[in-house]
This record gives C-alpha cells, sequence and structure tokens, in this order.
C-alpha cells in the first residue's frame, strides 16, 4: 500500500480488508479494530442512512469510480474531511474484486475555511459594507448598509457612487 497518503482497501460490499500505516493514524484506529468492519464505521449516521449511501456502494461494485471531499468520523467520533477517490479494482473478467481508496486529510484547510467563512458572516451581520467596480459601480450591498441608507438593494446595484455623494463634490 502507498507509504505516504491514507489508502484503505475494501471489498465490493464496503468491507475493509486492509488499510495503510497512515491510513490508519489520520482515523485514530489500529487495523484489529477495523478489519472485517463496513466503511460505515467512518460515516456519520445521517449518511449511513441515506438511499444515497446504499447507491453509493452498488455504483462502486459495478465499477464506478468516485472523487470528492467527505465528512468522515475517526475513532471518538472526532471529525476528519478527506478528499478522496475511490477507485474500484477488477478482475480478467471485468468484475470487480476490490475497491481502493486514496485520501488526504484536509481537515485543517476546511476548518479554516469554515472559520473565515463565519468571520465574514460576523461582519456581514454587524457592519454596513458596500462594494463597488473600479468604476465606481455598485456591485452589492449589505442588509446593514440598506438599512443605514433607506434604499432599496435594487435601487443602487448597478448604479454609480456618486448616488451617495453631494452633487458639489461632482461639479
Amino acid at each position: 500500500m502507498c507509504q505516504n497518503k491514507p489508502v484503505i482497501e475494501f471489498s465490493p460490499e464496503g468491507v475493509i480488508n486492509k488499510a495503510s500505516p497512515l491510513f490508519l493514524s489520520t482515523m485514530g484506529y489500529r487495523a484489529d479494530e477495523i478489519i472485517g468492519h463496513h466503511h460505515r464505521i467512518f460515516c456519520p449516521p445521517s449518511l449511513v442512512s441515506s438511499p444515497e449511501y446504499s447507491q453509493f456502494w452498488q455504483r462502486l461494485a459495478r465499477g464506478e469510480s468516485f472523487s470528492g471531499k467527505y465528512l468522515r468520523l475517526a475513532k471518538g467520533n472526532r471529525s476528519v474531511w478527506l478528499e478522496a477517490s475511490y477507485i474500484p479494482v477488477s478482475d480478467r473478467r471485468g468484475r470487480v474484486i476490490r475497491v481502493i481508496k486514496i485520501a488526504a486529510d484536509i481537515s485543517e484547510r476546511v476548518h479554516s475555511a469554515l472559520e473565515q467563512e463565519a468571520v465574514v458572516n460576523a461582519i456581514n451581520r454587524s457592519m454596513a459594507i458596500i462594494t463597488f467596480n473600479p468604476e465606481g459601480i455598485v456591485l452589492e450591498a449589505n442588509e446593514n448598509f440598506v438599512n443605514a441608507t433607506g434604499y432599496k438593494r435594487d435601487e443602487i446595484i448597478g448604479k454609480h457612487h456618486r448616488l451617495f455623494c453631494a452633487e458639489t463634490l461632482y461639479k
């Protein structure tokens, strides 16, 4: 198995066959705690009970690959975000005999993005903000700006910023 990426191997039905040391470390498990268990041990209950989850494994068993960002649960229900590819491996007759998952732990990146989004949302809730293009045309105004100025959003979007300035400023 790959040494520099978290890798895990499943049966076509989703039962864990083996896992790389880095995968085990990422998820906080020992091999004997997961081998023989189903992939669902890494998933939130709401996902496991969904039709999409069943379809995911059915499609893998038919040979479809999947790549994306996935929220998974490590030991102790710790959230781990993985950017991963699920790759079905077929025998000479075309039957899927195993599924390999190659992953990267992107938890830190996802948490940073969520924190930045929270800061932006907090700013938007607490400050009047308007954005312009380089020519001074209004591109967006948040609710606080609209409330503070008494304009409606559709009255200012697409208009020049001189709308907010005294006429003497432009003479």
